[in-house]
């Protein structure tokens, strides 16, 4: 991955007007700089501009920061009450960091990861600033050749996942064993194939008309039954990078609105991947999916957007809902996820990541989605 390469970038594009670019978010600090914090409880940031990159870390993170990042120059706050109270917060070091340019600009900050609190802390200081959350959507929503391959690394992972499950799931056992049973083949084989690989997880199992009927919700002890339809969500990350692949399963027997509504959440699906391609508004993909739904009469059941772009954060743009005009362009990475939730008679979700190409769209995640191959 270049790095130093996305950071010159993010800064070309602020403009002459944006002193420096200070980020907040986890996800775009380690599109940024590589370094992938373990935990968020505190306070990370990113400064960069034209002389310098500063990676603002906990004095407790910042071994792993160094060994995990292509940064070189470091900021370290601390919470112990030897140290100069100077040193003692993100914000703090910062403002050092703006002193020592020296700063006589505008701040470019993103928007929609900024708490509320910390941009009237920079006010406090006399700090100017300026969105830049468009900037920095745009650049992560263009997949390099690094990350698309990366992508699909977790893409067969998540297949993987997929199968591992079925290959476990059966009546009588619960919904958290069945998924446990998946997650553990899954770590033994990234293990073996990728040593020293990074692994994550977000995973959801649902079972039963009710609680299939809700898109989400954890994982919980309920038995399965034969006849059940069971919703299975893969979200895996590889080394940072994420895909997902969802299915749903019907164990046993399959009865026929079962058959009928998951019919329709595949046809949907294949209109959705029709209908991706560049140059298009992203509003037009949720179209087509809501008009065929519609001409069937259960539009009422499809309660949530058609997907969204995908890569490091669980969701990042571009979002594909009714309203959007974001423009889908060439190597995008997309998760479509038509879905059909209907009270009483369960939930229908069918989910694959996509790599979107002017040559034609490739889906990453291949595990069957025909009602043959997922009836057991």
């Amino acid at each position: 991955m270049n790095y130093l390469l996305r950071r010159e970038r993010i800064l070309a594009a602020a403009g002459q007007t944006v002193h420096g670019v200070f980020i907040q978010d986890p996800d775009t600090i380690f599109y940024l700089t590589g370094y992938e914090a373990v935990i968020n409880s505190r306070s990370v940031g990113l400064f960069m501009s034209s002389r310098k990159t500063v990676l603002i870390v906990p004095a407790l993170a910042g071994a792993g920061a160094k060994a995990g990042s292509n940064v070189s120059d470091f900021a370290l706050y601390y919470e112990q009450p030897e140290y100069h109270p100077a040193c003692l917060s993100l914000y703090a070091c910062l403002i050092r960091i703006l002193k020592e340019e020296p700063f006589r600009g505008v701040l470019g900050v993103d928007y929609q990861k900024l708490p509320v609190a910390d941009l009237q802390t920079l006010k406090q200081y006399g700090v100017q600033t300026e969105d830049v959350s468009g900037i920095l959507g745009a650049a992560r929503s263009i997949k390099e050749i690094d990350e698309q391959t990366a992508i699909s690394t977790a893409a067969h992972f998540a297949d993987f996942c997929i199968s591992a499950t079925l290959d476990a799931i059966k009546p009588g056992m619960t919904e958290l064993f069945v998924e446990q049973q998946g997650i553990m083949s899954l770590t033994r084989e990234v293990e073996s194939r990728l040593s020293g690989a990074g692994l994550k997880c977000f995973t959801m199992t649902q079972s039963g008309a009710a609680r299939t009927a809700m898109p989400h919700v954890h994982t919980g002890g309920r038995i399965l039954q034969p006849g059940d339809g069971v919703v299975l969500c893969r979200q895996v990350a590889v080394n940072g990078y994420r895909a997902q692949c969802d299915r749903t399963i019907f164990l046993e027997r399959l009865a026929n609105e079962q058959r009928k509504y998951y019919s329709l959440v595949l046809a949907a699906q294949e209109a959705a991947l029709e209908t991706v391609r560049p140059g298009i508004p992203a509003c037009k993909i949720e179209e087509r999916v809501r008009d065929l739904f519609a001409q069937a009469g259960v539009a009422k059941y499809f309660i949530h957007r058609v997907g969204h772009g995908f890569g490091i954060s669980m969701a990042e743009a571009p979002y594909l809902r009714f309203d959007s005009q974001e423009r889908i362009e060439e190597n995008m990475i997309l998760v479509i996820q038509p879905a059909l939730y209907i009270p009483e008679i369960g939930g229908f979700r069918c989910s694959d990541t996509i790599l979107v190409q002017n040559s034609g769209n490739t889906i990453l995640t291949k595990y069957p989605r025909d009602i043959a191959s997922l009836t057991l």
